[in-house]
């Protein structure tokens, strides 16, 4: 197994644990309106830990490739993660329900603290993979990720299958930081180098994810945006949540893929463009072929899938994830390690506000003909023009689309996907939402 396929197989199995625990949710006897409540919990904990963990792995992914002293990273990111994870925690807990009411009209968030737990482990968690992708360590990354997520499913899943109250569940959930907070002290002792890693080298790395968080918020706002609608537009909060998450769920494989094109492409682009360019490049074809043939799949399913996996209730969540799913040709275009590498960071910021902006603007103009559809459609637009902004953006550096995609056949494949969207979806099962 190559090193870029052992990454793509960690995150199928981290994506893949939670779909698995949301179907068992689904299927078990917890009501409609607690699901919503842990859906809820979910996001709330997705913008609160999301800029700070994918801004800092990109920026250590970056600077631990060409530091001279390597361990000494590990060091300062554990200091940085378990501080970051319980700010999270505290945050969650005071303002969270007050968050939850402004942003979802959802008045009676509940479980704040033992989720706030279970998101320190997935802060730590998040250090030991990116840890094992700048050292190619994939072995080390499997076997994490098998004990790790495989504790999570488990402990998810017991009180459940029992019948027990939710808040069990969840506490349950939050004990998965036990085998994650286990290996990071193991790997902590095993440290030789126990000094922090050298100024030059930490000015950079704070710069550059401080830059990157600041795009993360972007980022984060069209999400934001989506979900402040879907509450308050419906009638039942609770229900239109649940629906909204549901739907929006990733296909464990995509997911996995295109996380780690992104993280092989910045490690291999330690030697410079030149063999990042030929990375991107050489895995792009495969990667049209394999992510748009399932998408294809799942297009097509998705109204059968739904409701023989997820229950009748869920069914109106295929018109969601079957519009979302056409977002995929916009991020197959792999443009994040180029952008990192040019240090544009200055312009994704510039490119996430627009984003922003016509996120709310399309949505906007939808919302009272199409409801929660037209939130999907506007969600859908804004990753198009951030695509196509960076494309633009490369092209002005020297660095035209050819040289890192095959726009043609994405294109062609992008007019089949669509094709299948109008001629499978049940768009009537949303519209009926409200």
């Amino acid at each position: 197994m190559t090193f870029a396929r052992g990454v793509q197989v960690f995150h199928v199995i981290r994506q893949g644990s939670w779909l698995l625990m949301l179907l068992l949710l689904a299927r078990s006897a917890v009501s409609l309106e607690e699901i919503g409540n842990f859906e809820a919990l979910r996001y709330l904990g997705y913008l609160l830990s999301a800029p700070l963990i994918g801004a800092a792995g990109t920026a250590y992914l970056r600077v631990r490739q060409q530091s001279r002293f390597p361990d000494r990273w590990f060091v300062l990111m554990t200091l940085l993660t378990l501080l970051g994870g319980l700010a999270v925690i505290g945050t969650l807990d005071a303002a969270g329900p007050t968050v939850s009411r402004w942003l979802l009209d959802f008045a009676g968030l509940e479980y704040t603290v033992p989720f706030g737990i279970y998101l320190l482990g997935s802060f730590i968690g998040a250090l030991i993979e990116q840890e094992a992708i700048a050292d190619g360590a994939q072995r080390r990354l499997l076997g994490f990720g098998l004990v790790s997520y495989g504790w999570q499913v488990t402990a998810f899943a017991l009180p459940l299958w029992f019948g027990m109250p939710m808040i069990v569940v969840i506490w349950a959930l939050a004990t998965s930081i036990l085998p994650r907070l286990s290996y990071l002290l193991w790997r902590y002792g095993r440290t030789r180098d126990a000094q922090l890693p050298p100024k030059p080298e930490s000015l950079l790395f704070f710069t550059q994810s401080g830059q990157l968080t600041l795009y993360a918020v972007f980022g984060l706002i069209v999400t934001a945006i989506d979900y402040y609608l879907v509450g308050h537009y419906a009638a039942d909060a609770e229900e239109a949540i649940a629906l909204w998450r549901y739907g929006s769920q990733e296909i464990p494989f995509m997911l996995g893929a295109l996380a780690a094109l992104n993280a092989t492409a910045l490690v291999e682009g330690g030697g410079g463009t030149a063999p990042m360019l030929d990375s991107l490049r050489r895995r792009s074809r495969k990667m049209n072929w394999v992510m748009m043939g399932m998408a294809a799949v799942a297009m097509a399913a998705s109204p059968l899938a739904f409701r023989a996996a997820f229950g009748q209730a869920f069914y109106p969540a295929h018109v969601v994830f079957s519009t979302m799913l056409l977002a995929l040709p916009s991020r197959l275009l792999a443009t994040q390690p180029l952008m990192i590498s040019q240090d544009l960071q200055r312009q994704y910021l510039l490119v996430g506000f627009g984003e922003s902006l016509l996120n709310v603007a399309v949505s906007l103009a939808l919302l009272p003909v199409l409801g929660l559809l037209g939130v999907a459609v506007g969600t859908v637009v804004a990753y198009a023009f951030e695509r196509i902004a960076y494309v633009y953006l490369l092209r002005q550096r020297g660095h035209a689309l050819r040289t890192y995609a095959f726009p043609g056949e994405l294109a062609l494949m992008s007019g089949g996907l669509l094709l299948l969207y109008f001629a499978f979806t049940d768009f009537g099962a949303l519209l009926a939402v409200g």
